[in-house]
């Protein structure tokens, strides 16, 4: 390289660099130039400013509902449980109850118990049982 192209490499980067600097310190007089209209659609900034109240506040609020949330899951969580453990109370009774009837259905249909109920209505026993005995061949012939 030569002199002169060094001299034109130097002077085009010290304008890039005067171009940043000038970018940041008059945007009017560089508005027309294509790289400051590159650099203005990534350097936008929008100021916000935090209070201490306002974040305390908004804190204050977010800790507030997150409690009454809390409250009512725990709320919807517990009653839940009680339903839960009455069905159970509701399930061993009626187990209960439904084995208290297989015993009494199997206690009615004792001997003891049929041939007490056939002494009451005056039955008599059986003494010999003949059976009659169908023929194998049809009544009606064609």
């Amino acid at each position: 390289m030569n002199k002169e192209e060094t001299n034109k490499i130097n002077t085009e980067e010290s304008n890039g660099v005067l171009i940043a600097v000038d970018a940041n310190i008059s945007a009017n007089t560089l508005s027309e130039s294509r790289e400051f209209k590159s650099r203005a659609k990534y350097n936008i900034r929008i100021p916000i400013k935090f209070n201490v109240h306002t974040v305390n506040a908004c804190l204050i609020v977010i800790a507030f509902i997150a409690s009454v949330s809390y409250l009512l899951l725990s709320n919807n969580l517990i009653s839940q449980g009680f339903a839960l453990n009455e069905a159970r109370n509701k399930v061993s009774a009626l187990t209960k109850e439904n084995r208290e009837l297989e015993l009494e259905a199997m206690n009615l249909g004792s001997y003891e118990n049929i041939n007490e109920k056939i002494s009451q209505l005056g039955m008599v026993d059986v003494g010999k049982v003949d059976y009659i005995e169908l023929k194998t061949e049809g009544v009606a012939r064609r």
